[in-house]
């Protein structure tokens, strides 16, 4: 069972968190309030949420520098900026800090939804021969809490990318029974949008591959052994343009 999404909302207007608190918390989150900067930082150090709601405009500190003093505490949450001033300098400042997303109010509810559902870190599909450097790479990918699915086969990667819409899809040039650049263009048939690195060894044959699928639109591709915090990097790369992805698309959660 997946967790359910912890949330902070921090503003010092109180019918605006009692208006998100109902509108989150019927939703499945779990969701806890404070009226300020200082308290959201003082709530951070006591306890871990995956998504902040945070506004700009309060009495002691303002949102970016609550968010500044909580970052340290606040590992790994996703933090949205809200305001209902035109405040350009503490926009950029926010989102330079790595807000995912600024909102002006007053809020479009479906929008904050979209942004809330989005916090969840990306599903991914692990393509990898060998069993147990996959098992190693998929726990760190856990520990990192993206939602990790892994095989071993083209064929399961294949059905299972019918079942299931991956963000992120993992191949390893190392396969058996079909090449990785066959087993990419084919996922690319079924799931055009997903995002695909592949990993390859320090062989010619293994690297043209690897080139050859960058080239019809992969993302990129890492050499082995694997640089993780180069690979974490791009993973979080890949989220912050899901985010402004979100923002600009309708949803399509209910199709």
């Amino acid at each position: 069972m997946e967790q359910t999404l912890s949330i902070l909302i921090v503003d010092d207007h109180p019918a605006m968190c009692r208006t998100l608190e109902d509108i989150l918390a019927n939703e499945g989150y779990r969701v806890t309030t404070v009226a300020s900067g200082q308290a959201a930082v003082q709530v951070c150090q006591e306890q871990g949420f995956d998504v902040i709601l945070m506004d700009v405009r309060m009495p002691d500190l303002n949102g970016v520098e609550a968010y500044r003093q909580l970052k340290n505490y606040a590992l790994g949450a996703r933090v949205i900026m809200m305001s209902a001033y035109s405040v350009e300098e503490l926009k950029k400042e926010a989102l330079q800090e790595g807000a995912i997303a600024f909102l002006k109010k007053p809020l479009d509810v479906e929008v904050v939804l979209k942004l809330v559902r989005g916090s969840e870190y990306p599903p991914v599909l692990l393509v990898m021969d060998q069993q147990q450097e996959r098992d190693s790479l998929a726990a760190q990918l856990k520990d990192h809490r993206y939602r990790t699915y892994t095989t071993g086969t083209p064929e399961e990667a294949l059905e299972l990318a019918r079942q299931i819409r991956f963000h992120v899809i993992m191949i390893d040039t190392r396969l058996h029974a079909m090449s990785a650049l066959e087993l990419y263009l084919a996922l690319k048939e079924i799931t055009p949008t997903s995002v695909t690195i592949l990993f390859a060894e320090t062989n010619e044959t293994f690297i043209k591959q690897a080139e050859e699928a960058v080239k019809r639109c992969a993302y990129t591709f890492l050499t082995k052994p694997l640089d993780l915090d180069k690979l974490f990097s791009i993973l979080e790369t890949i989220k912050q343009q899901l985010y402004s992805d979100l923002l600009e698309k309708p949803d399509d959660s209910q199709e």
